[in-house]
């Protein structure tokens, strides 16, 4: 129980000691977002921009980012970036699938990665999510981030075969370690992070995870 406390304590405390403080959203730029489940964390980017085109990055996922659409006027033209142990990602869809002996073994570090990518056609906004506006170069820094977490092949992200949760996603083959102490939303707190974006010390948790991240930018992006 003490060890719980303290986890919980440290990565409450942590997430609330900002840093990047010199942050603000840029006028210009590319809008991202991050969003969560209560649970775990993601961060939502443009698809294509003048800076990084993710579809030639990803061109392994046939029919997925220009064919799969919300209704047939739709095209995606955002993906959502999740990284996470990859047993547990694979086996768990939905939270019923969870496995107390799964969720041990991913927090004990054991087995590999993967990089989840689901598509879609606008920018989430919500209570569960953030818009923020970086720069170009606060952009390239965050998918540099994002990419190295991917295995390649070829400067290409090499997708699992047969392993999506639905229509419009897919699995990646990641690198990396997933512990108890780098999970998800510490990745997503360590790739804001690395590109200049404010985020606290140390983000277990999504409420550590947006405690110290900069408040949702004004202009609606998602449809009503």
């Amino acid at each position: 129980f003490l060890c719980v406390a303290l986890y919980w304590i440290g990565g409450s405390v942590l997430g609330r000691i900002p840093t990047n403080t010199h942050f603000r959203s840029s006028d210009g730029g590319v809008e991202i977002a991050v969003i969560h489940n209560g649970i775990h964390s993601e961060v939502v980017l443009p698809l294509v921009t003048a800076e990084v085109d993710w579809k030639e990055f990803l061109r392994g996922t046939p029919n997925l980012i220009d064919e799969v659409r919300n209704d047939p006027s739709e095209s995606m033209q955002y993906g959502i970036f999740g990284w996470g142990n990859r047993r547990f990602y694979l086996e768990t869809a939905r939270w019923e699938d969870l496995k107390l002996t799964l969720a041990a073994e991913a927090f004990a570090g054991v087995g590999e990665t993967a990089v989840h990518v689901e598509f879609l056609s606008w920018l989430p906004n919500g209570e569960a999510s953030r818009r923020i506006r970086l720069s170009t170069m606060q952009y390239k820094l965050l998918c540099d981030a994002v990419r190295e977490s991917f295995r390649t092949e070829s400067k290409n992200a090499i997708r699992i075969r047969n392993a999506a949760y639905g229509s419009r996603d897919a699995f990646y083959e990641g690198v990396g370690h997933y512990h108890l102490f780098y999970n998800c939303n510490v990745w997503t707190g360590d790739i804001l992070r690395r590109s200049g974006v404010q985020v606290g010390m140390w983000t277990p948790f999504p409420s550590s995870l947006f405690a110290s991240l900069p408040e949702t930018i004004d202009e609606e992006v998602a449809p009503k």
